[in-house]
């Protein structure tokens, strides 16, 4: 831990560091001082883009404490075609499938062991055009789904939400 401070304390800690906030974009370091959203912000970013920082053991003490850094530790590990244990639903997180798609196993294995996040892997699938494990979810057909297919260029997963005479609004990204 960084100069041996309690976690709770650096989650307290208001000291803005521009230079330690862009080590923390970058996925090299983690700030001293966590009690700024926007710091955390930047800890979110590199979690989110470099598996090797996600598994920071400072990470684990924060996850704690700070839920949205527990999601994009567990959203790194889908990513990276691990499945977490996420025994809490503020653990589970909602974009699985950005900056980087897991393997369509992956999410098969995430679906069968959380099927409460089927929609989460439904709009995975759209992203990465798996046609395959869409269509074995069999889920109501979700137009937030229909246009993330549509704008990943996966129209088969597009037609088949589209085609059906009633779609639903499940996963509403401004709600």
């Amino acid at each position: 831990m960084a100069d041996n401070i309690n976690m709770k304390d650096r989650l307290r800690s208001l000291t803005f560091d521009m230079r330690e906030a862009r080590d923390a974009l970058r996925g090299k370091a983690i700030p001293k001082s966590l009690g700024r959203r926007v710091t955390r912000l930047c800890v979110i970013r590199g979690i989110r883009y470099h598996e090797q920082f996600a598994e920071h053991p400072d990470l684990e003490e924060m996850r704690k404490y700070v839920p949205e850094i527990s999601r994009a530790i567990n959203a790194r590990a889908i990513m990276s075609n691990k499945i977490p244990s996420m025994t809490e639903a503020r653990d589970k997180p909602y974009c699985i499938w950005h900056p980087q798609l897991a393997t369509q196993d992956n999410y098969r294995k995430l679906w069968q062991q959380y099927p409460d996040m089927s929609y989460q892997i439904a709009r995975a699938c759209a992203v990465a055009n798996y046609l395959e494990l869409f269509l074995e979810m069999d889920l109501l057909p979700d137009v937030s789904v229909a246009e993330e297919a549509r704008a990943s260029g996966s129209l088969k997963i597009y037609e088949a939400i589209m085609q059906s005479p009633l779609q639903y609004q499940i996963m509403n990204d401004y709600t």
